[in-house]
Parts: C-alpha cells; sequence; structure tokens
C-alpha cells in the first residue's frame, strides 16, 4: 500500500469526524470559535486533499455562522433545529428510512457497531441512529484502516476502509436526502441561520464521491418523497412509540429527559409499559 493511500485514508477519516463535532450539541465556551473558524479552515484543506469541490457550500458555511453572536446563539439554533420540541428536523435518522423511530435501521445500526466494537461515549444521551454517532463511527473505522496501514497491514487496511464504505453505502446514502430536505424547509419556514444545512449539502457530496458508481444524484434524491405520514411524512409518533423509545433508554442506561418533553408523551402509557403505577 502507498504511503498516498494511507494519507487518503486519514484524510476520509478527518472529515467525518470534523462532522460528527459538528452535528453534536454544541458545548463548551470555545465551540462557536472552532465551529465558525476552525472547522471551516479545517474542511477547506481535507476537502481539497480529497479532491471534493465544496467551497461554495463552505463559504457560505462561513457566511451564515457568523450571523451567530456566540456560544448561546450556536446553542439556540441547534436546539430550535434538532430537540426544542417540536423539532421540525429529526438528528435520528430511522425516522427518515424506517418512517418510525425505533426503526429496522436503528437496530440494524446498532448491530453493526457491535461487531465492529464501536462503543459510543457513555455520557452521550442518545440513539444509534443519531447522525454524529454515524459519523463518528465511519471516523474510526478508517482511523483504523489508517492505523493498520502505518504497519504495514495492507490488506485490513483495506477491508476496514470497505467496511466504511459499507456502512455507508447501507445507511447515510439511504437517509441523507430526505434530512437535507426536511433541514432545508426548516430553515425557511423558521427564518434560521443554514450553517448546519450547508454542512449537510457538503455530507451529501461526500457521500456522492465516496460512492463509485454514482447511485444518486442530488436533483433526484433531494424531491423523493418521505415516508407517509404526518405534514412532515415522517408519520405520527404516538405515546406507546414514545414509551417504548424511553424503555430502550433507560434499559441502557441513557437519560429518557428529551424523550418525556416530546408532544404525546403519557406517563400512564409508560406506566403501563413497565407495569407500574404512573408517577
Amino acid at each position: 500500500m502507498t504511503r498516498a493511500q494511507a494519507v487518503r485514508f486519514a484524510a476520509r477519516r478527518d472529515f467525518w469526524l470534523c462532522m460528527a463535532r459538528a452535528f453534536a450539541a454544541p458545548g463548551g465556551e470555545a465551540f462557536h470559535a472552532a465551529f465558525a473558524g476552525a472547522l471551516p479552515e479545517d474542511l477547506a484543506a481535507i476537502t481539497e486533499e480529497i479532491g471534493l469541490d465544496v467551497a461554495g457550500d463552505i463559504e457560505a458555511f462561513t457566511g451564515e455562522v457568523w450571523t451567530l453572536a456566540d456560544d448561546v446563539a450556536l446553542q439556540r439554533l441547534h436546539a430550535a433545529l434538532f430537540s426544542t420540541p417540536p423539532a421540525p428536523v429529526f438528528i435520528n435518522t430511522a425516522i427518515y428510512v424506517d418512517g418510525a423511530f425505533l426503526g429496522e435501521s436503528e437496530f440494524d445500526i446498532g448491530r453493526i457497531y457491535e461487531r465492529h466494537g464501536f462503543v459510543r461515549d457513555p455520557a452521550f444521551h442518545d440513539l444509534n441512529d443519531h447522525v454524529s454517532v454515524q459519523f463518528e463511527f465511519l471516523a474510526a473505522l478508517l482511523d483504523r484502516a489508517v492505523a493498520l496501514a502505518s504497519k504495514g497491514e495492507d490488506i485490513e487496511a483495506l477491508a476496514a476502509a470497505a467496511e466504511a464504505e459499507r456502512f455507508l453505502r447501507r445507511h447515510p446514502r439511504r437517509w441523507i436526502g430526505p434530512f437535507l430536505k426536511t433541514l432545508q424547509e426548516a430553515c425557511v419556514a423558521h427564518d434560521l441561520a443554514k450553517p448546519h444545512l450547508h454542512l449537510a449539502r457538503i455530507v451529501w457530496a461526500m457521500i456522492e464521491h465516496e460512492m463509485e458508481s454514482g447511485i444518486t444524484r442530488f436533483e433526484a434524491e433531494i424531491e423523493r418523497p418521505l415516508p407517509e405520514g404526518s405534514a412532515r411524512g415522517v408519520g405520527e409518533v404516538t405515546a406507546e412509540d414514545l414509551a417504548e423509545i424511553a424503555d430502550r433508554l433507560v434499559a441502557a442506561g441513557l437519560t429518557m429527559d428529551h424523550v418525556t418533553s416530546q408532544p404525546g408523551w403519557s406517563d400512564e402509557v409508560y406506566a403501563r409499559r413497565r407495569g407500574a403505577p404512573p408517577s
């Protein structure tokens, strides 16, 4: 294996690691400075190394992010998009693929993580299909490829990189179109700053770049209808759905606070599921 190939693995790893951090909830006083300053510079260098032509979206991202004054403004934007009920954009992707929370894709992603020994940070209280966790997993596989290549284990390094591509085809390729469409509509409808929209467009471009056969194109996929259901095309979440999600989170030792704050939550339904009287 040439050194150039190992460098390409590293560039792809760094790209997904940047995106994992960019879509995670903002935290810490220095997050805004990193998001607005270091991130576009890093993305410009990484994408140039990969050969990904996204300079226009990086420039647009930079312009949008500087409309946010500080860490608090960035936190408010992230919450308005992804977490404050009723959040207009789902950051968990089974909803786009399966039309429901905890769909088959979420279970499949968990099985893939387990097979590769990928363990999430216990402080990260969310499901397997969170956008940031998927990106972090891709980075972990490619980091493994870099480590193996540096030891001269060429076949193993190529196998690790192939697993990253297989995961990309199996999951992110399927949800990036609906995710991007929903994000675009939310930014327009709620008059929100668009840095995350431009990041999502860069992710789209990267996925398309990685798919050797060019299976899908942006213009077609962005118009693909979402699953039947609510006005957003993702189905109406019931109290039973939310109770199941909360039950699984508790079983995994995670917090369920963000679930209980959702519209439609019912203490009684959750109590019945747990076989206990409501609190």
